[in-house]
C-alpha cells in the first residue's frame, strides 16, 4: 500500500508542475510581418465592385504600408485593403487552439477612421457562386488610435460579416464564427469610410496560443489520474475477490431487479411530463430542458427564447357548443402547431387553452418570425364544428442571468398586449432593449 501512497504523491507533483509549466513556458505564436515571408495582395473597390478608389503598397522597411485613395463616386461604399497569405484553400491554419491576436498597426485618414480586421476561413464549395462566398468573412472592426494603435483581441470576438451572411443568406445555425482552415488575414478600411487619402500601416500580427489546447491538458491529466485509479481499485479489491465471487450471483439477481425499477421510473417520469388530451409536454417536462437552456446562454452566449400564446375567446367555444369541441380545438391546434415548429422547438401545454413554445439557439426576432408563422396557420386552418379560431402570441427572450420568472413574465405582458389590441395577433417584449445592447 506504501507503493499507492507514493504512486498518489508523484501523480500530484507532476500535475502541478505541468499546469505551471502550461501556463508559462507551452506558448505557441504565428507572426504576420514585413519579414515573415507571407505573401501580400492588395484590393479595392475598383477592382472588384468597378469602383474608382485606388491602392498602392509601399515598402517601408521594417512595416507594410498600403496607401488608399477613396473615391466614391462610381461605387458607395468605397474600400481598400491588403491580404496576407496563411495557406492555400482549403487548407490553411487552425487558429482554434489560439486565444488571442496582438494587432500592431494603425489607419490615417479623414474623421479619424475604423479599420477592419478580417480572419478568411475557406469552406466548401458547394455552388458556383463568386470565390470570395466560398470563404468566410470573421471579422472585428475598431479605431486603432483609441488603443495607442496595439491592441491584444480575443480570438473570440471576431463573428461572420453581416454583409458575408446576407449575400451568402446563411441560416442561424450555421451563423457563428469558424477560426479553422484560415486562409489569410486581410486589413481594410472601415465601415463608413469618406472619400480621401488613407494609410494603413501595418507593423506586425501575432495569434497567441498554446502548443496543446487547455481542454486536451487537462484529458491527459485526467486520464493519467483514471489509470492511476484503476490500478489503485484493482490492488484494493484484490484480498476481496474471494467475497466478491461468492456473491456474484446475488448481485446479479440485485442488478436485475434495480435494472427493471429503473425502467419502470422512467415509464412513469415519461407519462407525467405528457399532457393526457393534446400528448404535448406539459410543465413538468421544462424541469431538465430548461437548466440547460439557461446555462448555455449564461456561459456560452447561446440565445433562447418564448412564445406564450391561447386561444382567442375560448371560452365561447366551450359555452356555445359543448366541452367535446373544446377538446376536439385542443387537439387539432396542437397538431397545426407542432407540424410548424422546428425540431429544436419544445411546445408545451400551459394549462388550458394556453400553449408555451420554448426556441433555444433562437433571439427575439426569429422567434417573432416563428410566432407569426404559427398565427398565420392556425387563421387559416379549418376547425371543428367550422369554427373559426384564432390565437393571441407573446414573445420573449431570456437575457443572461436573469430569474426565469421575469422572462416568462414578459413573454405573458406581450400576450396581454397582444389581446388589448384586438387579439390574433403577435407583441413582443423586451425587442428595444435587445436593440440597445
Amino acid at each position: 500500500m506504501k507503493s499507492l501512497h507514493w504512486l498518489v504523491f508523484l501523480l500530484i507533483l507532476l500535475t502541478m508542475a505541468t499546469i505551471v509549466s502550461y501556463e508559462r513556458y507551452m506558448n505557441e505564436t504565428i507572426m504576420v510581418d514585413i519579414s515573415s515571408g507571407h505573401s501580400l495582395d492588395i484590393g479595392s473597390d475598383a477592382k472588384s465592385n468597378n469602383g474608382s478608389s485606388s491602392a498602392e503598397l509601399l515598402d517601408q522597411g521594417d512595416s507594410i504600408e498600403l496607401h488608399c485613395a477613396l473615391r466614391s463616386h462610381q461605387y458607395p461604399y468605397p474600400y481598400c485593403d491588403i491580404g496576407m497569405s496563411l495557406g492555400a484553400a482549403p487548407l490553411g491554419i487552425n487558429l482554434s487552439q489560439f486565444s488571442s491576436v496582438t494587432l500592431d498597426l494603425s489607419i490615417d485618414g479623414p474623421k479619424d477612421p475604423f479599420i477592419r480586421v478580417y480572419l478568411i476561413q475557406s469552406v466548401p464549395v458547394r455552388s458556383s457562386k463568386p470565390q470570395y462566398l466560398h470563404d468566410k468573412y470573421n471579422q472585428i472592426e475598431f479605431k486603432p488610435n483609441f488603443y495607442d494603435n496595439k491592441v491584444e483581441v480575443p480570438l473570440s470576438l471576431f463573428r461572420p460579416a453581416q454583409w458575408w451572411l446576407e449575400q451568402t443568406n446563411t441560416d442561424l445555425l450555421n451563423s457563428g464564427s469558424e477560426l479553422t482552415n484560415i486562409i489569410a488575414v486581410r486589413v481594410s478600411t472601415g465601415q463608413g469610410a469618406v472619400d480621401g487619402d488613407y494609410v494603413i500601416r501595418i507593423n506586425s500580427i501575432a495569434f497567441n496560443g498554446k502548443l496543446i489546447s487547455r481542454a486536451n491538458l487537462y484529458l491527459c491529466i485526467i486520464l493519467a489520474w483514471a489509470v492511476a485509479g484503476a490500478l489503485i481499485t484493482y490492488f484494493s479489491f484484490q484480498s476481496a475477490k474471494k467475497q466478491l465471487n461468492a456473491s456474484h450471483s446475488k448481485a446479479m439477481q440485485l442488478q436485475q431487479v434495480n435494472d427493471a425499477l429503473q425502467l419502470q421510473t422512467k415509464s412513469f417520469q415519461q407519462a407525467s411530463q405528457r399532457d393526457a388530451l393534446t400528448g404535448l409536454f406539459n410543465r413538468a417536462a421544462l424541469r431538465d430542458r430548461l437548466p440547460d437552456w439557461m446555462n448555455r446562454v449564461n456561459e456560452n452566449q447561446d440565445r433562447l427564447s418564448l412564445v406564450l400564446f391561447d386561444i382567442d375567446h375560448f371560452k365561447s367555444v366551450n359555452d356555445g357548443h359543448g366541452h367535446d369541441i373544446g377538446d376536439e380545438v385542443l387537439v387539432h391546434l396542437a397538431k397545426i402547431v407542432s407540424q410548424s415548429l422546428r425540431h429544436q422547438d419544445l411546445l408545451v401545454r400551459w394549462g388550458g387553452e394556453e400553449f408555451a413554445v420554448f426556441c433555444p439557439q433562437t433571439d427575439v426576432k426569429h422567434a417573432e418570425m416563428m410566432a407569426e408563422k404559427v398565427r398565420k396557420a392556425i387563421e387559416s386552418s379549418e376547425w371543428p364544428a367550422e369554427l373559426n379560431i384564432t390565437a393571441s402570441f407573446g414573445v420573449s427572450e431570456y437575457y443572461a442571468w436573469e430569474d426565469i420568472g421575469k422572462f416568462v413574465k414578459r413573454a405573458d405582458q406581450a400576450l396581454y398586449q397582444s389581446k388589448a389590441n384586438g387579439r390574433n395577433t403577435v407583441s413582443v417584449s423586451g425587442l428595444d432593449q435587445l436593440n440597445k445592447a
